[in-house]
């Protein structure tokens, strides 16, 4: 069973983003609370131009291009909140951005394929190298599987094989690092 990785390209990004609204507490939090927002939540990076703002922003949080959230928000995927943003740059502003708060954590890990140790300081699961299980993959609707994390290792954030295959050809998104994976392979948890 195939799945993707869809991301900023970490080696050539040149901003970063920080948020400075108040109102990050609505969306950075590990459980879903669907709220809305009208008002765009702010990002700000003071260094960053225009010129460098991609379809996808990852500061932890993923800001994304209209274009990309109207993508992803058509398959209806489970467990995601949108909110307006926006960007400060040094060079102006950018709007008609969204935030997509991901809450939508399942339990994929192949435990038998991955290798993990526990963390001697804080009793926690640190996952050396992840597998996802095709098995336990397909006991979820598609909808869980459109946009999610596994859970014990919540950082990597994973696409549908659907997902990929709509934006790998498309030239508009030519700038994001996107690769297409099998439950066979290694998967990035960075």
């Amino acid at each position: 069973m195939n799945y993707s990785v869809i991301t900023e390209n970490y080696f050539s990004a040149k901003t970063s983003f920080s948020c400075i609204d108040s109102r990050e507490m609505l969306y950075s939090k590990n459980n879903y609370e669907p709220t809305s927002s009208i008002n765009p939540i702010v990002w700000e990076d003071s260094n960053g131009l225009i010129k460098d703002i991609t379809h996808i922003i990852d500061n932890g949080d993923l800001c994304v291009s209209e274009e990309f959230a109207q993508l992803i928000m058509s398959f209806d995927p489970y467990g995601i909140e949108t909110y307006p943003a926006k960007l400060i740059l040094s060079d102006g502003t950018i709007e008609k951005r969204y935030i997509l708060a991901l809450n939508n954590i399942i339990d994929v890990m192949d435990r038998e394929k991955s290798i993990t140790e526990i963390s001697p300081k804080r009793n926690k699961i640190l996952v050396q190298a992840l597998y996802l299980s095709e098995e336990k993959l397909l006991t979820y609707p598609l909808e869980k599987r459109i946009l999610f994390r596994v859970k014990g290792a919540e950082i990597a954030t994973f696409y549908s094989e659907d997902i990929y295959d709509l934006i790998n050809n498309n030239e508009r998104f030519n700038e994001l690092r996107k690769i297409i994976l099998n439950t066979s392979q290694e998967a990035p948890t960075f």
